[in-house]
């Protein structure tokens, strides 16, 4: 029942609240405020990401919050990484136009950076590059970590993480 559908960020004032992302290769990417005492929480996977999730969570904690992007702390939380996100040619041409630099080529097969490409978007967005913190773990190479890449058929569940504003 306190389950929000169809909703991959959350932004909350209210003290003694806990905000929870689940994920299995996609990014938690937890949000900070600590001057104005606000928390969010946003799952990102990639069609999240290329549709703006992120400038979305930091545009409504500056409108609805007061909050400055500058005074943000971010945790991005572990999640496929290039390594082994690799992608077909019509994905990563949604990402050429705005993050080329995040597209890698090797063994004729193509990757996707979404980690850098979150941390990217956050320093656009006005989030100061000293405030993000990227969480070094690959769930597919990791597997203390869910992957529902490596896992496929023997998937059985994701990875809660969660932020709690006392």
């Amino acid at each position: 029942e306190t389950r929000i559908k169809g909703a991959d960020g959350l932004i909350t004032n209210i003290k003694n609240s806990y905000l929870m992302i689940t994920g299995a290769d996609c990014f938690p990417v937890f949000f900070y405020d600590e001057k104005n005492k606000i928390i969010g929480a946003a799952h990102c996977g990639w069609r999240g990401i290329i549709s703006g999730i992120i400038q979305e969570m930091v545009d409504k904690f500056q409108k609805e919050f007061d909050s400055v992007p500058s005074g943000i702390n971010i945790w991005i939380g572990p999640g496929i990484k290039s390594c082994h996100y690799s992608v077909d040619k019509e994905r990563a041409e949604l990402f050429s136009k705005n993050y080329k630099q995040h597209i890698i080529e090797k063994a004729h097969q193509i990757f996707l950076d979404l980690a850098g490409i979150i941390a990217l978007q956050l320093t656009v967005a006005g989030v100061r590059p000293e405030k993000i913190i990227t969480h070094p773990d690959c769930t597919f190479c990791n597997e203390i970590w869910p992957s529902y890449r490596r896992d496929k058929e023997n998937y059985q569940g994701a990875a809660a993480f969660i932020i709690h504003l006392k």
